[in-house]
């Protein structure tokens, strides 16, 4: 009961701190969809990273509650509805390729902030961090992922759901720099895969990667979406993104595994 006391409070408080960042950064991003200048974009982004900020800092003191109770989406919410209009191909004309990959080198920072402020970085392989992973192609057993044992549904989730989001501010800076250095998102990834392998977002994320830098590698493209529509937690989008970059033959293939396995 007094435990029940205790996190309904907490709740209570924490919605009460983030009311006011929260509006004022949703506000903010309206405006920016119809005022798109370098200092709109500035004041947005300083906006989100007050409200972000706060979400850190509530989600240090519990992890669990603040995935269970919409907190973190509340990141993944602002970043996106930020990157997804900056990088806009017109958009990036018009605010600059650099002032874009500013506001999403400020949302990077203030993840990583997150991760380290709930310990997501101890939780996840070292080996990840460690390796190239060059080789997409190459997938490591879920009996590997040890950390889970040591944490709740919730944690895991939130843990995951940190590094997706960092996975894709790096998938974004990477595209809008054509540079073809995925390495970054791809560690995120891995690490989000790591942790909550049911859930189909990373791979196919990485099968966006893959696709991304080798149009050609069908076998890889088709591993990882078939792999991210057919996950515990399926993403729906995967089959779409078989079919736009396989075309036909996606469904045969599709067919061939399912009578496989």
């Amino acid at each position: 009961m007094q435990n029940n006391l205790h996190l309904n409070s907490f709740i209570s408080l924490a919605k009460l701190r983030l009311r006011e960042p929260v509006r004022a950064a949703r506000d903010s991003v309206k405006k920016l969809e119809t005022n798109l200048t370098n200092e709109e974009l500035k004041k947005t982004v300083q906006l989100c990273s007050v409200g972000i900020t706060t979400i850190g800092e509530i989600a240090r003191d519990d992890l669990a509650a603040s995935q269970n109770h919409g907190f973190l989406q509340l990141i993944a919410e602002l970043v996106h509805r930020v990157v997804d209009i900056a990088k806009n191909s017109a958009n990036i004309k018009k605010l600059g390729k650099d002032s874009v990959i500013e506001a999403i080198d400020t949302f990077i920072e203030l993840v990583d902030n997150v991760l380290v402020n709930t310990g997501s970085n101890d939780v996840t392989h070292l080996w990840i961090e460690k390796t190239t992973l060059e080789d997409l192609s190459l997938i490591f057993p879920l009996s590997t992922c040890v950390f889970r044992k040591k944490l709740t549904a919730q944690e895991i989730q939130a843990h995951s759901k940190l590094f997706t989001i960092k996975g894709d501010l790096y998938r974004y800076r990477s595209n809008i720099k054509k540079d073809g250095n995925f390495n970054d998102a791809i560690k995120s990834y891995w690490k989000a895969f790591s942790l909550d392998p049911g859930q189909g977002i990373n791979l196919n994320q990485l099968g966006v990667i893959v696709s991304a830098c080798d149009n050609t590698d069908r076998l890889s493209t088709f591993f990882f979406f078939f792999r991210a529509f057919h996950s515990q937690i399926s993403f729906q989008n995967a089959k779409e993104f078989l079919m736009t970059k396989l075309g036909a033959v996606t469904d045969k293939m599709v067919k061939l595994v399912k009578n496989i396995v």
